[in-house]
């Protein structure tokens, strides 16, 4: 009898600490912006806390996270949902949006003309991502590949497998 006790109470126990695990990664936040161009320095502290790590393109971004812009740089992030395209200049701090930087100065290039696409592997840079993106009425068809082209490897050698 106390056996039995015993092991429902574990089998209880783990079923618990499980789910709490399940309802924490439920409610994970989703990431609102992607860092697409990053001229010089730019850093970010997740949640507005914390220490300060460096960004690259393709870095995630999201609400709350505080970004700062060095001096003698640039930074462009997109937000995925609205498509806003904002190209930040140099000494700028912000806090990351859910849908666009709430009250961003005047310098601040802002454009929703494009629709952004996951990044792509690139031969110009290696190991690394290249973003591409398609105009609102251009056909998205027009960017894939087309067979035979040999996009990817080296030139002169298209159609050459």
């Amino acid at each position: 009898m106390i056996q039995r006790r015993f092991v429902f109470k574990l089998i209880f126990f783990i079923l618990l600490s499980t789910s709490f695990f399940y309802v924490n990664e439920c409610f994970a936040q989703e990431y609102s912006a992607v860092v697409m161009d990053v001229t010089g320095n730019a850093s970010v502290q997740r949640g507005g806390k914390g220490e300060k790590s460096p960004l690259k393109i393709g870095d995630l971004l999201y609400p709350g996270d505080a970004v700062a812009v060095a001096k003698k740089s640039t930074l462009t992030i997109n937000y995925l949902a609205s498509s806003k395209q904002e190209k930040w200049p140099e000494r700028t701090k912000f806090s990351v949006g859910g849908l666009e930087t709430k009250n961003a100065p005047s310098g601040v290039e802002i454009s929703t003309d494009e629709v952004v696409l996951p990044p792509e592997p690139s031969n110009e840079h290696m190991g690394g991502y290249m973003m591409k993106s398609v105009m609102p009425d251009q056909d998205f068809e027009e960017m894939l590949p087309k067979s035979g082209q040999g996009e990817g490897q080296p030139e002169g050698k298209e159609g050459v497998k």
